[in-house]
């Protein structure tokens, strides 16, 4: 079963459990588990779209990490009323994007790189209309 269309309970739900602070029920159709579906208790706190794909990063209680969750890939959600919420006491999701380009950051301690792109003077209106990243300048 592919899932490509986020229907808009699934994100009007997970928008409601992070704005009310309540964890989910989550039942994931997982890639990296041989495409089971997978349940999991998600402590929801920023959705965010990103390359036409919603995304939400969540507390996840079993791994005891922040987990990336793609929309389009869950099966169904319930408000876990029987679990407290655990508040995001570490990740400042208003600067997290910074300094990367998608919704991951590597595990490893990567240093920062400067790109420096160049185009013909064709391609340059087009490029400087729609920005690849907040930190792009020219």
């Amino acid at each position: 079963m592919e899932y490509f269309l986020v229907s808009f309970s699934v994100l009007s739900g997970v928008i409601d459990a992070a704005s009310n602070h309540q964890p989910l029920k989550i039942e994931y159709h997982n890639y990296k588990n041989g495409g089971k579906d997978m349940l999991f208790i998600v402590h929801p706190y920023y959705v965010k779209q990103y390359n036409n794909r919603w995304i939400l990063l969540g507390f996840e209680n079993q791994h005891k990490e922040i987990s990336i969750l793609a929309l389009d890939r869950i099966v169904s959600i319930q408000v876990a009323s029987d679990v407290v919420f655990i508040p995001n006491t570490t990740i400042d999701f208003e600067h997290y994007f910074d300094d990367i380009v998608g919704v991951s950051i590597p595990e490893d301690d990567i240093k920062k790189e400067i790109i420096v792109l160049c185009f013909t003077e064709a391609r340059f209106p087009h490029v400087t209309s729609k920005l690849i990243h907040k930190s792009q300048k020219w």
